[in-house]
């Protein structure tokens, strides 16, 4: 698709939305690595990371020979606010688990690390779906 994009220069009917998923799901599988203790994640950091390069390239090119570039820079916009919500979310709202009293305890890297992992989890299945968009629209098409 990006071949395609970058020989005609126009991103055609293509949807950025398997684009915009897989760089979500790329950062957050790179920040998932990045706070989960006990190391080993060396490779999956690499190709995460990789993959987030990758595919924020491919989101360049797309921008760039888009016909409606605001409503692309709008999804990116949501793109990166979602990262740094959950980002952020991690940070603020991941309790630790319940201390002698029944009380919530915060900050614990274990628990960050699952909730992260668990919506990553979610996001990888919403990545390989999201081709299904551009499948959709070539149906109505025909």
């Amino acid at each position: 698709t990006c071949k395609r994009i970058l020989l005609k220069k126009d991103a055609e009917f293509f949807s950025p939305v398997p684009y915009f998923t897989a760089v979500f799901n790329c950062s957050l599988w790179t920040f998932y690595c990045l706070i989960t203790p006990g190391g080993g994640l060396a490779a999956n950091l690499t190709i995460n990371l990789t993959g987030a390069v990758l595919e924020t390239f491919y989101i360049v090119v797309f921008l760039l020979y888009s016909r409606h570039r605001s409503t692309v820079l709008l999804q990116l916009a949501f793109v990166a606010c979602g990262i740094g919500l959950v980002i952020l979310l991690t940070f603020t709202v991941v309790p630790e688990g319940k201390d002698a009293w029944g009380k919530f305890k915060w900050g614990s890297d274990y628990t960050r690390s699952s909730a992260v992992g668990a919506f990553t989890d979610i996001l990888n299945i919403a990545m390989y779906g999201s081709p299904l968009v551009v499948m959709a629209r070539v149906q109505q098409e025909y």
